[in-house]
Formats: C-alpha cells, sequence, structure tokens
C-alpha cells in the first residue's frame, strides 16, 4: 500500500510559547509549537521538518507539558532529515493522541516552518500550543462513532434524503467566551450548533449554526460565543447520507467543555430520551 503524506504549517513567532527545552543549555528560552497528532490506521510514521531555520523536533507519547518536558518523552532529533531539520520515526496506533513539538537548535530563533508525515494512513495534526500573548486554550476531546445503531435524519439544508446518521453532544459551558469547535475524521463531516433544545424532525429548530468544511481536510469548524446559562446542542453528522465511520470532537476555549451523548443507540429509544431531556 502507498505510503500516505499530511502536511501542517506554521510559524514561531515572538507570540509563541517558549520553555527550557530538552538537552537545552540550562538558562535558554526557547519558542515552541506543540501539535496534536492522531491516526485512525495503526502503523510506522515518520515527521519531518522543512524550514529556513535548524528546527529541533521532540516526540510525546501522551500529553505535553512545557514545564517538565522531559515527561512522556520518546525521542527528539535535531539534523537527521540534512539540511538542519528533524526526522523523526514513531509507531503510532490508532485512537491514541501523541505530541509533537517544534522548537529550534538555537534559543530565541523565529521562522516558518513545514511538517511533513509520512505514514500507511492520514494523521491529523493540529496546534496545541497557545500564544503568550493571549490566555491559555484549554482542549476537550469527545471520540464517537457513527455506526449502524446511530439515529438517522434530514439533516439542517440536506436535499432528498433522511438517511444521515448522526450524534448529538449535550455542552456544559463553565465560563462564558468564545470556543471552537472541530472534529477530527477520515469521514466528510458535518456539524451544526443549536441552542436549548434539538428535535431530529424539526432540524432547523433552534438551530445556531452549521459547518461543512470550515476546518481542514473535509472537517467542520465552528467558532461560537457561548454563554454559561444555556445548554448548547452539537449534532455531528456527515456531508453525504449513509455514511459511517469514527471521529473526534475537539473543543478549544479559555475553559473545559463537557460534552454528554444525547443521542439513542437505537431509533425505538429515541422519543423516551427527548421526553427525558426536555424535561430536564
Amino acid at each position: 500500500m502507498a505510503n500516505v503524506t499530511s502536511t501542517y504549517s506554521n510559524s514561531l513567532t515572538y507570540s509563541s510559547g517558549t520553555y527550557v527545552r530538552p538537552n537545552s543549555t540550562t538558562g535558554y528560552s526557547y519558542y515552541y509549537q506543540a501539535i496534536q497528532l492522531y491516526t485512525y490506521t495503526r502503523g510506522q510514521y515518520n515527521f519531518r521538518s522543512s524550514s529556513s531555520i535548524d528546527t529541533y523536533g521532540c516526540f510525546y507519547n501522551g500529553y505535553f507539558d512545557p514545564s517538565s518536558p522531559g515527561t512522556n518523552l520518546v525521542v527528539c532529533d535535531d539534523d537527521s532529515a540534512g539540511d538542519q531539520q528533524f526526522s523523526i520515526n514513531a509507531a503510532l496506533d490508532n485512537g491514541l493522541v501523541y505530541y509533537l513539538v517544534v522548537t529550534t537548535f538555537k534559543p530565541s530563533t523565529i521562522g516558518g516552518y513545514v511538517v511533513l508525515a509520512t505514514g500507511p494512513a492520514t494523521v491529523y495534526m493540529t496546534s496545541s500550543t497557545p500564544s503568550t500573548t493571549s490566555s491559555s486554550q484549554i482542549v476537550s476531546t469527545y471520540s464517537g462513532t457513527l455506526d449502524r445503531n446511530s439515529g438517522t435524519f434530514a439533516r439542517a439544508f440536506s436535499v432528498g434524503s433522511s438517511n444521515y446518521y448522526y450524534q448529538a453532544f449535550r455542552l456544559t459551558i463553565s465560563k462564558s467566551s468564545y470556543y471552537s469547535l472541530t472534529s477530527i475524521s477520515s469521514m466528510d463531516t458535518y456539524g451544526c450548533l443549536y441552542s436549548y433544545s434539538f428535535d431530529s424532525s424539526n432540524p432547523t429548530d433552534n438551530l445556531d449554526i452549521c459547518n461543512d468544511d470550515g476546518g481542514t481536510a473535509l472537517q467542520f469548524l465552528i467558532s461560537e460565543f457561548l454563554e454559561t446559562d444555556i445548554t448548547y446542542i452539537l449534532v455531528v453528522t456527515t456531508s453525504r447520507p449513509s455514511i459511517l465511520g469514527d471521529f473526534r470532537v475537539q473543543a478549544k476555549g479559555p475553559a473545559f467543555v463537557d460534552m454528554t451523548s444525547i443521542s439513542p443507540s437505537s431509533k425505538a429509544l429515541f422519543f423516551d430520551i427527548n421526553i427525558r431531556f426536555y424535561l430536564n
């Protein structure tokens, strides 16, 4: 099977986070960016940089904490790709989250870069590093699956089909602010955000916004101001009907977003669950 190459590009700037990277000289600060990695296919992958600056990369199995850069560290690399670029080989398991930290060999260096991930399938790469000029962003994640037991409906703005599988999530917001909601999936996802309640038989009632491909790789991206005194429902479905597959939802903002599935496991349960939801 031919290898797939996924690409991520960004820049280290004066607004990027700083830390003391592994194998560095004590007392120096290095700009960095942490990239969350996720794939749906187990296998061996290579991550290499392309940049005009002398890059330095570190791979983490699990979370990355810049105040403790040795925790969960698997390997770092400086120049294995040649031209002062890093190259890291790593085994990824499907459904697990990893982090690649892009920084530099010399301290206080800024510039643009590209990360190329090559392996048996797409690697979804998402920045999880806040700017030092803004408040920290907290990432909340929920994993789900659209299968033949999922509910079906005629999604908002669809034409000629009522067979879109979906999963609905109740969002609980602990701090009123702007949040982004995005999907990570091998499917072409479609997301809709509702206020107060969601009725699959009337998918435009209480609808705030829908999005198809606002994110990367055919993923939805919704950015909205969410308030603590309003119950929101995020409906994850697909751009085309009758599509099945796994997905993840990431919520980014200044506080944790609690996501609770309120979708029935079969159509027979849907009416009862809706009654209990409206009575809450």
